[in-house]
């Protein structure tokens, strides 16, 4: 699996192209070309500089490369691009973890389908498209033998809880302990302390019930367990949620 490297100043932007695309953004907020380019830029760069040499996952087959690519993220739709450019007769595959809705990509001059039409250029390209079971824009535009179903999953099959190289690990280490200093807050201390974390939207009761438990096993089993780190990503509204949070001191 390939993680990209790092750019803050990019982050944000594929942050706020998801929400324009499941229909929660700002009403202000809109792709503009200077950030699709940013983002295409970071894309290329990576690919480049990690992706494609002799014997690397977008290498042509006969150098060395994977024989079936997977691409798990609107973000990165340039890659599909390449991938073909170098091996055109390699399946690759995209595995739709965004629930794109007809109806917010509907009006071609709306922020979702500016969006949509962008990543849409690059990720037809795509041999076999992986969608959540559900509406969603892909059985509009994906003839249906090369459309298949896939329920989300919080495993690495699905592309997700990739494993991060020790470089990518002290990297984001650092950007969160120099946040930590900037609001006066301790700092992590790991790896001489372990930690419990959960990074999720919480979105539907998203990770609770396997939050909940695995810290649960971290109290018993960890060396250290001086600190419990939770985060919301957003307001906890929905009634699951807010069930599985009042049973939560029963289970703790």
């Amino acid at each position: 699996m390939c993680t990209p490297t790092p750019k803050p100043e990019v982050l944000r932007i594929p942050e706020m192209n998801e929400r324009l695309l499941r229909g929660t953004a700002n009403l202000e907020q809109h792709l503009t070309p200077e950030q699709q380019q940013k983002v295409t830029d970071w894309v290329t760069s990576n690919a480049e500089h990690l992706w494609t040499a002799d014997g690397a996952p977008l290498a042509p087959r006969s150098k060395g490369g994977a024989y079936v690519i997977a691409i798990d993220e609107p973000h990165m739709a340039v890659l599909f691009t390449i991938a073909k450019r170098l091996d055109f007769y390699r399946p690759v595959v995209y595995r739709s973890h965004v629930d794109i809705r007809p109806d917010q990509v509907a009006d071609p001059a709306s922020p979702a389908a500016q969006v949509w039409d962008w990543a849409w250029s690059h990720v037809k390209a795509a041999d076999i498209f992986v969608s959540n079971p559900g509406q969603s824009v892909l059985t509009q535009v994906v003839p249906k033998h090369k459309l298949g179903y896939m329920v989300h999953t919080l495993g690495t099959p699905d592309g997700v809880s990739k494993k991060l190289s020790d470089r990518d690990v002290r990297y984001y280490l650092q950007e969160f302990n120099e946040v930590c200093r900037r609001q006066c807050m301790p700092t992590l201390m790991y790896p001489g302390r372990d930690y419990n974390d959960q990074i999720a939207s919480f979105e539907q009761s998203d990770g609770v019930a396997d939050a909940l438990p695995a810290y649960v096993a971290f109290r018993r089993d960890s060396r250290f367990c001086e600190h419990e780190m939770t985060g919301f990503h957003r307001g906890v509204t929905d009634r699951e949620t807010l069930k599985e949070l009042n049973e939560s001191p029963a289970m703790l």
